[in-house]
């Protein structure tokens, strides 16, 4: 029920501020009826619209006026405790959870600013109390004034079935008119009990034309009279019409809805009879007398809003006054349509008549969960990188203890069951007593080692997986010529990897392992297997993806890299600088653009001088 009265009184205010700015645009455009008449339908649609963004409109406070207390209440210790985790994570702790940021938000308390809203200062039955009686008495007065309109109506549609078609004579002049002004040509019905044409629009589009107009006494219908009825549907007039109904009968206790709707109504009729009188300007004295004697005729009844006859005294006085003048003019000027766009765009925003200091805290807390958010992405790329760079650690310690890295699947000599490198690296990682308890020679997902897969170190696991998941995204680079072979191009008897010394293009020029868009068990013995034949490169993790270089250092790579500038990359050796686009300057600066964005500092190991 609130959010209904929040609605109603953005939309008096909205409109309240529209009004007087659109009479000062009338009277700027005095001379141009059409472009008053769009203002006005701006202001009348905006009742019928809902808000769509909020703007703030400072109400002074009802229950204490003081300083607001500063918004660095918007914290918790659990937050605190979350921050203090994230700010940590390089220095190994585990990567904090998305639940965990959940659990301390709902957690967090965000304190209160001084001063309350104008909503909360009042208490809930107080509301409950003016809100029920307030919306029975503006229920039952839409359907009052939702029932006279549908008696209108009907009486209309009973009129219009007891019409007649129109003579051959109307019929024709009709015709001709409507092909001058370009329009659709509508059926022509004669009906008695009207005082002055109008069109019914309740279906498709008609016009009913008075029986006392239609007679050869009268000198029959002027073509400046059907001009301005045909303007109508030219001008879109029977569609506003709908609009114009929905207004009244939401808004019947209004009075800003009523002015508007007769300056609209009132902009509608002025603007047909420019086009009328620009069609048949010898014909402006018999129009105005027309007009004159529709206006006052004390047979009829009023049609909705679209026919001539809809005016009080001032109005035709108005309208009579804006015939007679010679430089009023019933097209749209650009200017006119530029101040339409204009009010039309600030017309959207709906104001808020919460407090500003609600409006400040609320924002201030925008600004922190996206400090907050920024900070747990910080914190994630950092631990990435940490994990990535003990990796490489842990391979020159391995180098250091075998002459050589390991090779990508090493394969057992007695059993012949192969196993992933990351298993090999296990005590070069803190966790021997981890690799003694993986079976060597027993297939990865046997009964046994699947106990091991489930114990995965947090180095391995892979970016954004609960601490349940097994699964890593770290892969060795395979291929001819690369770091680490192809499993199916390694000999079952090997068990050496390259050594740094035959990494003719230098240890810092090539990339031994990096984060793939795959998600492998960090036991099984698969990898990220490339050919250096083919155009296309496999998906990797994220916008950016980090690589690991056998000196120990890392890079971010921009997705869009060219196929063949990585795999120059991934190869040891046969690196053409010219053709290619590699040299020590380009790689230096994509390393230096990564550790500029990044807290943990990374250097090459002591092992890649050699």
């Amino acid at each position: 029920m609130i959010t209904v009265i929040q609605w109603v009184l953005q939309t008096v205010l909205l409109t309240a501020i529209m009004i007087p700015i659109v009479i000062c645009l009338c009277q700027y455009f005095r001379n141009h009826p059409s472009v008053q008449h769009a203002f006005w339908f701006l202001v009348l649609l905006k009742f019928v619209m809902p808000p769509i963004t909020p703007l703030t409109v400072e109400l002074p406070s009802i229950t204490q006026v003081g300083p607001q207390q500063p918004v660095e209440q918007f914290s918790s210790p659990a937050l605190a405790e979350l921050r203090s985790r994230q700010a940590t994570a390089g220095a190994g702790h585990s990567e904090p959870g998305s639940d965990d940021l959940h659990q301390a938000l709902a957690d967090a308390s965000f304190g209160q600013p001084a001063g309350s809203s104008l909503w909360s200062d009042f208490p809930d039955a107080l509301w409950f109390w003016l809100s029920v009686p307030a919306a029975m008495i503006w229920g039952v007065g839409a359907l009052l004034i939702g029932c006279r309109q549908f008696r209108i109506v009907r009486r209309q549609a009973g009129i219009l079935a007891k019409s007649i078609p129109a003579s051959s004579r109307l019929q024709a002049e009709v015709a001709e008119v409507a092909q001058r002004m370009n329009v659709k040509i509508l059926p022509v019905r004669v009906a008695a009990g009207i005082a002055s044409p109008m069109i019914w629009c309740l279906s498709k589009p008609q016009l009913i034309w008075p029986a006392e107009m239609d007679q050869e006494e009268t000198g029959g219908p002027t073509k400046a009279i059907i001009a301005h009825e045909l303007s109508h549907i030219r001008r879109r007039d029977h569609w506003v019409a709908w609009v114009d109904l929905a207004a009244g009968v939401l808004w019947w206790w209004n009075p800003l809805v009523w002015y508007v709707q007769k300056q609209l109504r009132v902009t509608a009729e002025i603007a047909c009879d420019t086009v009328a009188l620009a069609e048949y300007p010898d014909e402006k004295s018999i129009y105005a007398d027309t007009l004159f004697a529709m206006s006052f005729s004390p047979n009829g009844m009023p049609a909705l809003g679209l026919a001539v006859g809809t005016g009080t005294p001032s109005a035709l006085e108005r309208r009579l006054r804006m015939m007679m003048s010679e430089s009023v003019s019933g097209k749209l000027s650009l200017k006119g349509i530029l101040a339409a766009v204009l009010l039309s765009a600030a017309s959207l925003p709906a104001f808020s008549t919460e407090q500003s200091n609600e409006q400040d805290v609320s924002s201030q807390g925008d600004e922190s969960s996206e400090d907050t958010s920024q900070a747990d992405q910080s914190a994630a790329d950092a631990l990435r990188v940490q994990n990535l760079h003990r990796i490489l650690t842990a391979m020159h310690n391995y180098h250091d203890a075998f002459g050589a890295f390991p090779p990508a699947v090493i394969v057992d000599p007695v059993s012949k069951v192969s196993r992933s490198w990351r298993v090999d690296l296990l005590p070069f990682l803190g966790e021997a007593e981890l690799y003694d308890q993986y079976k060597r020679n027993e297939p990865w997902d046997s009964e046994t080692n699947r106990m091991v897969l489930k114990r995965i170190p947090s180095v391995y696991r892979r970016h954004g997986q609960p601490e349940s998941s097994t699964l890593t995204g770290i892969a060795a680079a395979c291929g001819r010529g690369m770091v680490f072979e192809a499993p199916s191009e390694l000999a079952e008897s090997q068990v050496r990897g390259v050594n740094l010394s035959k990494m003719q293009d230098g240890s810092a020029f090539t990339i031994a392992i990096l984060e793939a868009q795959k998600d492998i068990p960090w036991t099984k013995p698969e990898e990220l297997v490339f050919d250096l034949k083919e155009s296309e490169l496999p998906e990797f993790n994220d916008q950016n993806f980090y690589a690991g270089f056998a000196d120990g250092t890392i890079a971010r790579f921009p997705r869009t890299i060219k196929a063949p500038v990585l795999k120059a990359y991934l190869t040891t050796s046969g690196k053409d600088a010219k053709d290619m686009e590699l040299d020590s300057v380009y790689l230096e600066k994509m390393k230096a653009a990564f550790h500029a964005g990044t807290s943990v500092p990374v250097s090459p190991t002591p092992a890649a001088s050699r």
